[in-house]
């Protein structure tokens, strides 16, 4: 990311890319902290809504007394600078269009398993001292490898030492700021809470294994569920189960009763789009990390219990 915003002098656009809380706005700030040098000036912009980041262009505007409006910062950008450099921090990959010159997209996804383990050891408080072998297998497996608002999850250890409980410790820990770590997806944007289609595929996939998640899999159980039936009695809650899986899996079965495989595509595409899933082109399966599939879980349309069956 350095050498693409400083190697050149034309205009650089650089797109940070990945779900919420991997650590896009950190990264940045590193970027920004090591090539300061270079900029006569750097300017944050609160990018939530158009309203805030006009809001921040006029304070510009007013700051350097070249005019009132978020417009006048717009025609200062084009005489003054006449070029200049921009990096965005994303959940949505499709904006990666916006990324101009090479090595100007950047998708931060795992982290390297010794990297994870020092961070958390340094938000913990624990880096001068040397783990077992016992305390960093159980650390590494709770980690996961995964940035993921790490900071927040280990609040709790700070100022504690760890022990050969530190498995249980650190997974009491996680299963306490696990909620917190997501919470920006609790505002998800409209389109997705709107569609049925990618609410039922999230909240299937919420209940899989979270690697090796294939189109074929679905394809395979909406075809054999149309016909399925159970040569045993089933309870009650069973019983609904399968009307809800039939329900949820046949939404993806055309009028003539066969798979329809680009709606299922542009689907499960569309949760991709927005970070809920990573696409693993090597295997051609979709993943999804562990937290996320946890919050998965929180807003699923049905009871827990009703869920679990299906």
């Amino acid at each position: 990311m350095e050498s693409c915003i400083v190697g050149s002098d034309v205009e650089r656009k650089v797109c940070v890319y990945t779900g919420s809380g991997a650590g896009k706005t950190q990264i940045v700030l590193k970027v920004i902290e090591t090539t300061r040098h270079k900029w006569k000036e750097i300017i944050y912009i609160d990018s939530s809504t158009r309203q805030s980041i006009e809001a921040g262009l006029q304070e510009v505007t007013t700051a350097k007394k070249i005019g009132d409006t978020h417009r006048s910062t717009l025609q200062w950008l084009e005489v003054y600078r006449n070029h200049g450099s921009v990096i965005i921090t994303t959940r949505l990959s499709g904006m990666t269009t916006l990324a101009r010159g090479q090595n100007s997209e950047c998708n931060v996804s795992s982290m390297d398993p010794d990297d994870a383990m020092s961070l958390l050891l340094k938000c913990a408080r624990l880096h001068d001292r040397e783990l077992s072998l016992e305390e960093t297998e159980s650390a590494e497996a709770l980690l996961g490898s995964w940035l993921l608002r790490t900071r927040d999850r280990t609040r709790g250890v700070v100022h504690r030492k760890l022990t050969t409980h530190v498995d249980y410790g650190l997974q009491a820990l996680f299963m306490r700021e696990q909620r917190r770590a997501l919470e920006a997806y609790s505002n998800l944007p409209a389109a997705i809470k709107a569609d049925d289609y990618r609410h039922t595929l999230l909240w299937l996939i919420g209940y899989l294994h979270y690697t090796g998640i294939t189109v074929d899999m679905f394809r395979r159980a909406a075809v054999a569920i149309a016909s399925y039936k159970t040569e045993y009695p089933m309870t009650q809650l069973e019983d609904l189960a399968q009307q809800k899986l039939k329900e949820a899996l046949c939404a993806f079965m055309s009028s003539s009763g066969g798979w329809d495989g680009l709606l299922f595509t542009q689907v499960i595409d569309e949760l991709a789009s927005r970070s809920l899933l990573e696409y693993d082109r090597m295997n051609q399966a979709y993943r999804i990390h562990l937290l996320v599939q946890d919050w998965a879980r929180t807003v699923i349309p049905y009871e827990s219990d009703l869920a679990a069956k299906c």
